[in-house]
């Protein structure tokens, strides 16, 4: 994926296409349960392509999905800034698969090395 600086102040990443597994619906239930032929085959990312760097967050209550939707301005079926999709997420020793909310389009400033760094206001 492409990692952005966004000028909001946070950042934003863009997710490849062939790297899109699912796209999240307002079944939250239903997109808390990876289905199985998806869950079998997590593939890591292509190793050309840029990886973007992050943490791997856990909720144990489905219905976090629509709370998460709601901070992040996600509707299902509507377009806007992000959009909510399952894609392969590399930890340290596994493969995984995990939502993700993803740009729509280009924002901001591209970070080529796939990190974000947090300007902590000294005020």
């Amino acid at each position: 994926g492409q990692l952005f600086e966004l000028p909001f102040g946070f950042p934003g990443i863009r997710v490849p296409d062939s790297a899109i597994r699912a796209v999240g619906s307002a079944d939250y239930s239903a997109d808390a349960r990876i289905p199985d032929d998806i869950a079998a085959r997590p593939e890591d990312p292509d190793p050309s392509r840029s990886l973007v760097h992050g943490e791997l967050i856990t909720f144990p209550d489905p219905n976090s999905l629509a709370r998460l939707d709601g901070l992040e301005g996600y509707v299902p079926g509507e377009k806007g800034l992000y959009v909510r999709v399952l894609v392969p997420v590399v930890t340290r020793n596994e493969t995984y698969l995990a939502w993700a909310y993803a740009l729509t389009r280009e924002a901001g400033s591209y970070l080529p090395g796939g990190r974000w760094l947090a300007k902590i206001s000294s005020e």
